[in-house]
C-alpha cells in the first residue's frame, strides 16, 4: 500500500530542523547568567537568599581584618556596621588595604561557624587615593 505524502510535508520537516538548529545555537552562544549583585549588609543580613549562588558583593574592608597566608587572603567586608568574612585565593591587587572599597565575586557558603564568601575575583580601589572635590566631583590625588 502506498501512502501519498501530504502537501507541504517536506517544508514542515525542513522548518522543524531549522528551528531545532536555531534553538541549539542560541543555547550554546548565549552568555552565562550574570552573578547577582548586592551590598555587604544586604547579603549578610539574609545569607540563605544568596547561599551557593555566584554573587558579587560590594563593601569596604574592615580595618585590621586583612590576613595573608600563602596565596590565601582573608578579610572582612563591612557596611552599615554589618560584617561578612571573605576568603580569597589568588593575586591580590595593591589597592586592597584597610577601608578600601571592594567588590568580590564568588560563592557564599556556611562553614559550620558562620557565612564566608569564597572569592574568585577581587576588585579594589584605595580609599586614600580619592577625595571629594568641589561640586561633588571625584579628584584623583
Amino acid at each position: 500500500m502506498f501512502v501519498e505524502p501530504t502537501p507541504g510535508g517536506a517544508i514542515r520537516i525542513a522548518l522543524s530542523i531549522v528551528a531545532a538548529i536555531g534553538t541549539l545555537t542560541l543555547i550554546v552562544l548565549a552568555p552565562p547568567p550574570r552573578p547577582r549583585y548586592g551590598m555587604v549588609d544586604e547579603v549578610a543580613m539574609h545569607p540563605r537568599d544568596w547561599d551557593h549562588e555566584q554573587i558579587r558583593v560590594h563593601g569596604w574592608v574592615r580595618a585590621g581584618s586583612i590576613q595573608r597566608a600563602g596565596r590565601t587572603t582573608t578579610f572582612e567586608l563591612t557596611r552599615e556596621g554589618v560584617r561578612l568574612a571573605v576568603s580569597y585565593v589568588g593575586l591580590v591587587p595593591e589597592t586592597l588595604k584597610d577601608q578600601s572599597e571592594v567588590v568580590v565575586s564568588g560563592e557564599l557558603v556556611h562553614d559550620g561557624d558562620g557565612w564566608i564568601l569564597g572569592g574568585t575575583e577581587l576588585m579594589a580601589k584605595c580609599a586614600t587615593k580619592y577625595d571629594a572635590g568641589s561640586a561633588g566631583t571625584t579628584v584623583y590625588k
